[in-house]
């Protein structure tokens, strides 16, 4: 069954992955990752960062498939999927708290945070 599956179209792989199709659906993302990675990729500053909006979209373009439109194509249906995963996750990220400590400032952060009981000699 699953050699037939790759030799269907995306319309006809979008209308069975619709239906929550696992195999469709894998054959979809297979077919056309590497545009949704660099969609993933123009929204962020790293390839790290790229792949985690690609999780979070191949995650978000599961949940939403049935209600996908089946007038549209699966191209721009993915565009639109992923570029909201990442300004999702690009919100997520500057609501998070991000905070680097070097050297001395994190010395003072430890210090103010849970006093001098827990620095061990070497690192006064």
């Amino acid at each position: 069954m699953s050699a037939s599956l790759t030799e269907k179209s995306d319309k006809e792989l979008s209308v069975l992955a619709s239906e929550h199709n696992k195999k469709a659906f894998d054959i979809l993302v297979e077919r056309h990752g590497e545009y949704m990675m660099a969609i993933s990729h123009r929204y962020t500053d790293t390839y790290h960062e790229a792949q985690d909006i690609f999780q979070k979209g191949c995650l978000k373009a599961w949940k939403a498939f049935p209600k996908f439109r089946l007038d549209c194509h699966f191209k721009t249906w993915i565009y639109r999927v992923m570029r909201s995963a990442a300004f999702d996750y690009n919100s997520w990220k500057k609501r998070k708290a991000e905070v680097s400590f070097e050297g001395k400032r994190l010395k003072q952060f430890v210090i103010k945070s849970l006093g001098n009981i827990f620095l061990t000699p070497s690192i006064k």
